[in-house]
This record gives C-alpha cells, structure tokens and sequence, in this order.
C-alpha cells in the first residue's frame, strides 16, 4: 500500500491506505466479494472496492463501489475516489476541501506521478 500510496501521491496529505493482507478487516466489515464474476477473473479471496472516513476508530462514513452489473464497482468508482470522501469530513470546509485536492495536484505534477486522470485516487 506504501508504494501504491506514492504512485497515487498521497505522501503528505490526510489520506491513509491500509492493507489487510489476511482480510479479516474485510471479512468483518462484510467487504468480501462473493460475485462469481470477479473470483473467477482474479482468484480469492478479494476486497470489494470501498473507501472509508474513520475518526478515533469509528467509521463515519463508508462508500462502496458495487453495482449489479459492475460488482468491481470498476466502471464507476467515483462514490470510493477522493472528492467525494473529502466531502464526507465534516470538519473541513469547502475551502479546506479545495486546498487539499490541490495540494495532491501539485504534488502529483511536481513528481511527475504516472497517475492519469481516470484513475485518480483509485
């Protein structure tokens, strides 16, 4: 997650990516794909595309990218990506928002981070 994190140019920001290489988070917020599609494709067991906002370890926010004909949730991340997570905390204001997102901007073009715009904070 550490190289994944300096891929996607979150070095530095208020975002934290964690993994859960046994699962068991996974497993115990119910996060597990089960969909045969995606098994079959990649293997299991796998992690459902989600993000969280979690405060002093309680979690005030969870969206997750699943859809009947997308059970990835590949084709429309955008309620896991960084705007609409950044929206969900509710001590920042619009302005603290907008700072923030350019500040992984410019840092995404200072380091020439390989992240295109379609796969932004994914």
């Amino acid at each position: 997650m550490t190289a994944w994190g300096k891929n996607q140019c979150l070095e530095g920001t208020i975002i934290t990516t964690m993994a859960d290489t046994q699962g068991n988070l996974t497993k115990m917020l119910g996060m597990s794909i089960t969909h045969p599609g995606p098994l079959g494709k990649l293997g299991g067991p796998r992690c459902k595309r989600h993000a969280m906002y979690v405060e002093d370890g309680i979690i005030k926010a969870l969206e997750v990218a699943e859809y009947p004909d997308d059970p990835a949730g590949d084709a429309n991340p955008e309620v896991t990506l960084c705007e609409n997570m950044l929206a969900k905390v509710p001590a920042l204001s619009p302005d603290e928002e907008r700072t923030i997102l350019s500040k992984i901007e410019a840092e995404k073009k200072r380091r020439h981070c390989s992240c295109s715009e379609s796969n932004r904070f994914r």
